[in-house]
């Protein structure tokens, strides 16, 4: 007769020892777990063992991840975190892209086109002799009605295997903002919101600050999924959005947590950025203030197999053209469906004329 010598007690959580097995042959198994290798015991030396763990399909897609500081411009970034893109600049190879420009006031209308392609606030063309700009969306369309059906960025790269991640610290989300229906479905397959409980008291009840710990929770996903391809998407606010002082500090943040993750980041597209410059404190009302906050920052770098290509070379010639989060969005969709045969033409020269006509080509 054979019988476990402990058994399961879920009422204490614990295993005991079982008194029904006195007399009683233990188990003996058959196999044993030794340097992750399952050998078979003597008592089983004759059998065979059929059971294989098949390898891992480890995809060559790129990783994806997107930081936007919220309102930090490029002169801002350029004097705040000086040792971040130093290391990014010599160690990751990344490009510094000095004229991306915002296309609206605040995070929405900046937000929209980065992650649907879509505009959601018109412009005045008078400038260039054109008419008014009209939005892609309305109010309806963005704010009363579910998004689930429309080209959302996270969305599409699940459907192509990706797995994907979102975390902000602060408000709902652009999609969902103030009052909006947003996704009937969940934005991402892994969420970090201002408005989950866990996180609320994680960040209220600690002294650590909301940027280090997403950085840290960013850090977990770029080391889980081994194989799989991925999509992160970190939005911190709170550091730089009411005031230009509190970046400096963060600097030494950012630097390690590049340190700690560039070996991962070699097969990844990384686009640490802004969504506008400054706005509080004043800076506005100067001209030099003005322009930072039409200069939101921008730095690129590439997996290592692109670095010194092609690519490569293409994207440090344009890191002092024109560019809007038209184009950004333009080119996480390039990365989604990029194969060597066919990839969108860009034109030589970006100009502020070329983006107020082809908006809606």
């Amino acid at each position: 007769m054979f019988c476990p010598s402990f058994v399961y007690l879920h009422t204490i959580g614990q295993y005991i020892r079982n008194r029904e097995c006195y007399g009683c042959t233990p188990y003996k198994p058959f196999t044993s777990l030794s340097n992750g290798r399952i050998h078979l015991a003597e008592k089983a030396k004759d059998f065979r063992c059929k059971a294989r763990t098949p390898k891992p399909v480890r995809s060559q897609r790129p990783d994806v991840y997107l930081i936007i500081i919220d309102s930090v411009s490029s002169f801002m970034a350029k004097r705040s975190l000086p040792k971040t893109i130093k290391f990014i600049r010599d160690e990751m190879e990344g490009t510094l892209m000095e004229f991306l420009n915002k296309v609206g006031v605040n995070s929405r209308p900046n937000g929209f086109p980065l992650v649907f392609g879509k505009s959601i606030e018109g412009g005045n063309r008078a400038l260039i002799g054109l008419p008014a700009l009209k939005p892609d969306w309305n109010r309806r369309t963005m704010c009363r009605q579910y998004l689930d059906n429309y080209d959302y960025h996270l969305h599409q790269f699940e459907a192509h295997g990706y797995k994907s991640m979102i975390a902000q610290d602060e408000n709902v989300g652009i999609a969902y903002y103030p009052d909006c229906l947003g996704f009937n479905r969940s934005e991402a397959n892994h969420l970090r919101m201002r408005e989950s409980r866990n996180l609320h008291n994680s960040m209220e009840r600690s002294c650590n600050e909301r940027h280090i710990e997403m950085l840290d929770y960013l850090g977990k996903f770029i080391h889980s999924y081994p194989g799989v391809p991925k999509i992160g998407q970190l939005w911190p606010t709170t550091i730089a959005h009411d005031t230009l002082k509190d970046l400096y500090h963060a600097d030494d943040h950012f630097l390690s947590f590049f340190r700690k993750n560039s070996k991962k980041l070699e097969n990844a597209f990384v686009f640490i950025m802004a969504d506008h410059g400054p706005r509080r404190e004043g800076i506005g009302a100067t001209f030099l203030g003005y322009y930072e906050s039409n200069n939101p920052f921008l730095m690129v770098t590439l997996p290592k197999k692109y670095r010194n290509t092609e690519i490569h070379n293409q994207l440090r010639n344009k890191s002092h053209q024109l560019m809007t989060n038209f184009d950004i969005h333009a080119t996480l969709m390039d990365i989604l469906k990029f194969n060597r045969r066919r990839t969108s033409a860009t034109p030589p020269t970006v100009t502020c004329n070329r983006i107020a006509r082809d908006r809606h080509s």
